[in-house]
C-alpha cells in the first residue's frame, strides 16, 4: 500500500490491518481520499489478471489534539463493516466534485 499524499504514513496495524495516518486533514478530505483508493484497487485488478481479487475496508475516524489516541483506533474499528466497501450512498462526499484540496496538494483532495 502506498500513501496517497507525500505526508501520509503507513503502517502495519496488525497481521492483516494497515493504518494510514494523514496528518493535515480533516475527516471530509479523508472521506475524499476513498475513491482514489477504491480507483486504483479497480485498476489493478483490469491490469493485473491475477486469478485472485484484493479487496479492502475503511474504519474512519479523525483525531482531535488532545483526543484520546486508543479511543480514536476504537471508533475506526468500529467503523470498519464486515465483507463490504464503502459506497457513495455510504458516503455522499465520496464525490470528488465537493473535495476540498488538502494541505500541500493542488489536486482536490485526491493527494495522488
Amino acid at each position: 500500500m502506498q500513501p496517497t499524499h507525500q505526508n501520509d504514513i503507513v503502517l502495519r496495524y496488525d497481521i492483516s490491518r494497515f493504518l494510514l495516518i494523514m496528518p493535515e486533514t480533516n475527516e471530509q478530505q479523508a472521506r475524499c481520499a476513498r475513491k482514489p483508493m477504491l480507483d486504483r484497487l479497480d485498476s489493478w485488478h483490469l491490469e493485473s489478471n491475477a486469478p485472485f481479487e484484493l479487496d479492502f475496508r475503511i474504519g474512519l475516524a479523525a483525531y482531535s489534539r488532545g483526543a484520546d489516541a486508543n479511543g480514536v483506533l476504537q471508533l475506526a474499528e468500529e467503523r470498519l463493516r464486515p465483507g463490504r466497501r464503502p459506497t457513495t450512498a455510504d458516503h455522499p462526499s465520496r464525490d470528488l466534485a465537493s473535495c476540498a484540496p488538502r494541505a500541500g496538494n493542488g489536486g482536490p483532495g485526491r493527494g495522488l
